[in-house]
């Protein structure tokens, strides 16, 4: 799925704002992928994507202490 969020978020950007422009795109790309997400659950092979899983729970906080 190809979602052309750059030619709209640089209208957004000229309309409302950047901040606010973040924020519309940020709740847009949101609900597009939550549609996907769902039915991916149920195919996913979670034994295979838990040491994945696990891994970014550990190392998101450490990258986001470090910006």
């Amino acid at each position: 799925m190809l979602r052309r969020q750059s030619d709209l978020g640089v209208g957004l950007v000229v309309i409302f704002g950047p901040v606010e422009a973040s924020a519309i795109m940020g709740l847009a790309g949101g609900f597009s992928t939550a549609q996907l997400c769902i039915p991916a659950t149920r195919q996913a092979d979670w034994l295979e994507i838990w040491p994945i899983v696990l891994a970014v729970l550990f190392a998101a906080p450490f990258g986001v202490f470090t910006l």
